[in-house]
């Protein structure tokens, strides 16, 4: 899957509709630090840095439904689910310490990537009933690929009220 730069995808955002100038805020140094420190990672890939630059606090209608927005401390959230021993996942596999979660999907689906010495980092999905995360995409820019074919972005809104600042 080709990867979509941030400018392109927000381009994109805002012919269809899904935002307006208006309905993109994006975050602050000051606030991009406070995620790293608060997933305990102490970078982040270029790209993602971007995107939380240009609408990581308010992103129009993206993605309604699921968390993907700042403060972005699912973190904790994916592991509790994922040790819950009330879900029976019995697996070897250990939450590695320099992921950082970006996406949730009502506490039982979650998107993360590895925290490394590259600036391209692969994304891994885990959902409950799954033993172990799998490898999503190459890179965050392949997540906002995706997105742009989630249905709703080709969703003609007639009369389109963005959503409060």
């Amino acid at each position: 899957m080709e990867a979509m730069s941030v400018k392109e995808f927000t381009e994109k955002m805002l012919r269809h509709r899904i935002a307006t100038e208006e309905t993109l805020v994006g975050c602050t140094d000051e606030e991009i630090e406070l995620l790293c420190k608060a997933q305990g990672v102490d970078k982040l890939p270029s790209i993602y840095i971007e995107w939380l630059k240009v609408m990581g606090k308010q992103a129009g209608w993206l993605m309604r439904g699921s968390d993907i927005l700042y403060p972005i401390d699912y973190k904790e959230d994916f592991r509790e689910t994922y040790y819950d021993e009330e879900l029976d996942v019995s697996s070897s596999y250990e939450f590695p310490e320099n992921s950082f979660v970006f996406w949730s999907h009502q506490g039982y689906q979650f998107r993360f990537f590895l925290v490394d010495a590259t600036d391209s980092s692969a994304v891994y999905f885990w959902a409950e009933g799954m033993e172990k995360p799998e490898k999503d995409y190459d890179s965050f820019g392949q997540v906002l690929t995706a997105w742009t074919r989630y249905q709703k972005f080709h969703i003609y809104v007639p009369d389109w009220t963005p959503p409060n600042k």
